[in-house]
């Protein structure tokens, strides 16, 4: 029967949370709220350690914690006055392992974190005590470990010279010493930036997040890794966003073409400046499907009253250069 009950719980935390490194509430299934044993919980550790959703939970005083403790563990007082406000401070969509001595203090912290609308909480049934009686590894060692809690690779997409897009970064300390001394890669001279605060210091199962900015100013495909450093380890990400001109108003006079959104007219104007060398434009819509084409002279008028409403690409391509411009029809 023991063997039925935690295939249960390794079931339901593969398919529902250990898949997805970034998991939206309203991707998670009903809550699972389970007593296990300490065999079932040794089992559930071994696996699922190095996951920066998993916490194990302990609700012991500072003094009991320091005796020992299962590693990673993070330690939060049920005693201390504050021990409610921060509990509910903590992110809900994780998964927790939770603990006291014998079960007591833990049995209360169990309900409380049902009635705070936590989504998944395993309670170890005779707490640390059965977990040392039956010899299972304990520690008295603390360190912090910086985690992610998204994709460590992301893509902003594509947008708009002199237009602005953001990504949000979660992370996390999956440990359990205090996450301090961060730094982060200069971004001068990119067209990326952070709100990052390097300042900043996270206790154990503690969250923090911010944002990657992007705002180009040339038509590009650009990409960044952004490497975090801390007293918990370094973490990279890979960013890649890409831009285009506005075709809404001409490009700068030093382009050898140029594009023109007739919003009134309904209509797209292309202009080259060289026309001794031959040149082509092409429009597709956003599916890539080619919508028209045709050989550029010094001015090309391009008709989309009948088109359908949505985002279209036009790309002139020459013997010289290639160019792709998006548009909003």
């Amino acid at each position: 029967m023991k063997i039925k009950l935690l295939s249960l719980i390794i079931l339901v935390i593969n398919t529902n949370l250990w898949a997805v490194p970034n998991v939206p509430k309203s991707l998670i299934a009903d809550s699972v709220f389970a007593g296990i044993s300490v065999a079932q919980a040794l089992d559930t550790v071994a696996a699922y350690s190095n996951n920066p959703w998993f916490v194990i939970l302990d609700v012991r005083t500072p003094a009991e914690y320091a005796s020992m403790h299962i590693a990673k563990g993070v330690n939060i007082d049920f005693y201390a006055t504050d021990f409610s406000t921060t509990l509910a401070t903590l992110n809900k969509n994780k998964v927790y392992l939770l603990h006291c001595a014998s079960g007591g203090r833990s049995g209360q912290v169990y309900t409380m974190m049902q009635n705070l609308g936590f989504q998944r909480v395993y309670n170890m049934t005779g707490g640390i005590n059965a977990w040392s009686a039956a010899a299972y590894p304990t520690t008295t060692a603390t360190a912090p470990v910086l985690s992610a809690l998204c994709d460590t690779t992301l893509n902003l997409g594509s947008i708009f010279i002199n237009h602005n897009d953001s990504i949000e970064i979660t992370i996390t300390n999956s440990a359990n010493d205090t996450l301090r001394n961060f730094s982060i890669n200069s971004l001068t001279g990119s067209p990326f930036s952070t709100n990052f605060d390097t300042t900043k210091t996270l206790l154990g199962a503690r969250d923090y997040n911010f944002n990657i900015y992007y705002s180009p100013i040339t038509p590009a495909n650009d990409s960044l890794v952004l490497t975090l450093n801390s007293s918990g380890g370094p973490l990279n990400f890979t960013i890649h966003a890409s831009a285009a001109f506005n075709t809404s108003i001409s490009n700068p006079a030093s382009q050898d073409y140029s594009l023109f959104n007739d919003v009134s007219n309904k209509r797209i104007v292309i202009k080259t400046k060289n026309q001794q060398i031959k040149t082509t434009y092409s429009l597709f819509d956003a599916n890539g499907r080619l919508i028209s084409s045709s050989n550029l002279n010094s001015e090309s008028i391009v008709d989309y009253s009948a088109y359908k409403k949505g985002l279209y690409i036009v790309r002139i391509n020459s013997a010289e250069a290639s160019k792709s411009y998006k548009l909003i029809l």
